[in-house]
């Protein structure tokens, strides 16, 4: 038991994020072409997530997936991510106002991956329990998609359960 909580502590210490995130660079429109199903995605296809700056400096969150097929229902949620780590930019928290426990316990927002140009990231939370690859356009480029494969072992990830998510136009 004591082993086990000391191999949960060494995993959570060994997640890191980038060293700094231009949050100007990094809002905008992004696709979601894998990572862990979460029970929110359930079922969605074409998963896009789109973030902009608010006048108060805070991020907002729109996130948005099809039911079952690209014309299928549109399931779509507001939210607003706030700069918990300021140094960096690359650990935010968010809330949906739609989802009340995300008022009282945030979401982790941690930026794990990067690419130099901004045209993929790899975001997370401090204990693995969610993995988000968010790309510019729908699909990965072969490069890309090593690099993000790279991160994924590096930070400690279990591959087996990265899934590819079908993407719409």
């Amino acid at each position: 038991m004591i082993a086990a909580a000391g191999l949960a502590l060494v995993l959570t210490a060994c997640v890191s994020t980038v060293p700094t995130v231009d949050l100007g660079r990094y809002v905008g429109h992004w696709y979601q072409p894998k990572g862990y199903e979460q029970p929110f995605t359930a079922g969605l296809v074409g998963i896009t997530a789109d973030y902009g700056v608010n006048a108060d400096g805070t991020v907002s969150v729109f996130n948005r997936g099809y039911r079952g097929s690209c014309d299928g229902p549109v399931s779509d949620i507001v939210g607003t991510a706030t700069v918990v780590d300021t140094t960096t930019n690359a650990k935010l928290e968010v809330r949906f106002p739609s989802v009340p426990i995300t008022t009282v316990v945030p979401g982790q927002y941690w930026i794990i991956g990067l690419d130099r140009d901004y045209q993929w990231a790899v975001v997370s939370d401090s204990v693995r329990a969610s993995l988000f690859v968010l790309s510019r356009t729908p699909q990965l480029t072969p490069e890309a998609a090593a690099a993000v494969d790279a991160i994924i072992t590096d930070q400690g990830f279990d591959p087996a359960r990265v899934q590819d998510f079908a993407t719409c136009p």
